[in-house]
């Protein structure tokens, strides 16, 4: 089996590791991988696409035009060349918005030469005319047509043209209509919302992100003493998150309410935000070193998670693997990510709702939780599992 990989970045970012983890599962099975990205080539079985000029006149070509994935046509006719000469089985897209890839040349190009192909839902980008997260803007035009987008300006700002319709109508041609093409969601919430989309004809099911638990895990670490924390209980969040200007009004109201026993800890802030910080709240830098960031999660009490869009949080499941409970906002499929023995899921925006299942967690045998969380990430989540599942898929779409 040869597989093909195609993502905007490698090893790195929540879709480069996904995609990495699934290459080390088809390689584990004996099959050969490609890998086409961004990323400068390291070896002979990846693929650039692209130039950085390239990836600046496409961003531009999309701020005048509102037509994201419509240029770079001579680097995605370079990726189809290289395409046709080590002959995939199988194409795996997962994400191709990032001003790199033609979307009519490859998806035509996949239609005439009729190569099986799936592509992983990280967001509701392939389902609508614009927007990455319908549900930032509470719109739901995607189902019946995309118009008038209240995106227009915000994401991917468009400064001219509104081409939400004419993109909307392209999904459902180049995507909704190819026999080709395998659809899966990384939830159970993004595979029901393509079902509602003009893919919903490709849709076949879904396979949840998975994490690696070699990593994530719980570890012996030092970090409550290099914080000064040790008699604290620690209330982990990420700084993209509760630093969020949609969240201010989470952040403004929680802060007041931490008690003298709790502190909360944001990862991935700048040096700016650090210094901005009020007391009860300590700033830690982004991460790169996934075992110092497994670290982060071991030393913690609680993950909360006040994202208002998300399709699938890795960030619980990573928690979850290092035997952390999680409080989360209601987003997308956030609220698969746990159960009643493993966390909380609150409305969005409810800081009474998110301040209550703190307490009630601080209130449950700590061991118990613990071992909960740690056997519901292994069960579920356990990238190795999670990732033969795609395996399986490969070998059913190519005995179709």
């Amino acid at each position: 089996m040869r597989v093909l990989q195609i993502n905007a970045v490698i090893n790195k970012g929540s879709t480069g590791i996904i995609a990495r983890d699934i290459c080390k599962t088809i390689i584990g099975y004996g099959g050969e991988v490609f890998f086409a990205s961004q990323e400068k080539a390291q070896a002979n079985n990846e693929f650039t696409v692209g130039k950085p000029i390239d990836y600046k006149l496409h961003a531009l070509f999309s701020r005048i035009t509102g037509l994201q994935g419509y240029a770079s046509k001579t680097s995605t006719r370079a990726l189809v060349y290289w395409i046709e000469q080590i002959q995939p089985d199988i194409i795996h897209i997962h994400n191709i918005h990032n001003n790199y890839i033609h979307l009519p040349t490859l998806f035509t190009f996949i239609a005439e030469k009729k190569i099986p192909t799936v592509i992983t839902l990280h967001d509701s980008w392939m389902l609508t005319g614009k927007c990455m997260h319908f549900l930032k803007y509470g719109c739901s035009k995607w189902k019946t047509g995309c118009c008038n987008c209240p995106a227009q300006k915000k994401e991917v700002p468009s400064l001219f043209l509104d081409s939400s319709h004419k993109v909307w109508n392209d999904r459902k041609k180049y995507i909704g209509e190819n026999p080709y093409i395998h659809i899966v969601g990384c939830s159970e919430w993004i595979t029901h919302a393509a079902k509602e989309s003009v893919l919903r004809e490709r849709v076949i099911g879904t396979i949840y992100n998975g994490v690696d638990l070699a990593v994530f895990h719980p570890r012996e670490n030092a970090i409550r003493q290099e914080l000064s924390i040790n008699d604290k209980y620690v209330i982990l969040g990420m700084a993209n998150k509760w630093l969020a200007p949609e969240n201010e009004n989470t952040y403004q109201t929680f802060i007041p309410q931490l008690q003298e026993d709790e502190i909360l800890v944001l990862v991935g802030c700048s040096q700016d935000q650090i210094k901005k910080l009020p007391n009860k709240v300590i700033g830690m830098p982004f991460m790169t070193e996934r075992t110092r960031l497994a670290e982060c999660y071991s030393m913690a009490d609680v993950f909360v998670n006040t994202t208002k869009v998300d399709t699938f949080p890795t960030v619980n499941l990573e928690a979850l693997a290092c035997g952390i409970p999680v409080v989360t906002y209601d987003s997308g499929g956030a609220r698969e990510t746990i159960d009643s023995e493993t966390g909380y899921t609150v409305s969005y925006g409810d800081v009474q709702a998110l301040r209550e299942s703190i307490n009630h967690l601080k209130n449950i045998d700590r061991q118990k939780q613990k071992e909960k969380c740690i056997d519901r990430a292994k069960r579920y989540f356990d990238c190795t599992r999670c990732y033969d599942d795609y395996i399986l898929l490969y070998q059913r779409i190519l005995c179709e």
